[in-house]
């Protein structure tokens, strides 16, 4: 379910953007979620006690750095 969310808003935002997603942590997502992400996006898990996975956009950090 992960993937395909991914892969649903990945073509929604093109190569900018901001993805949020919920239960990062519980329950776990599957291991290629992250090499998925990898390819085209940075991202950082925030602790909360599910956790909140916030995916960025390469071209999208382009702007600011």
């Amino acid at each position: 379910m992960y993937l395909d969310g991914l892969k649903i808003l990945e073509d929604k935002l093109f190569k900018d953007g901001i993805i949020l997603f919920h239960n990062a942590i519980l329950p776990p997502p599957p291991p290629n979620l992250i090499d998925e992400v990898n390819r085209k996006w940075r991202y950082i898990v925030v602790p909360t006690r599910l956790g909140i996975l916030i995916v960025i956009g390469v071209n999208y950090l382009d702007i600011f750095i």
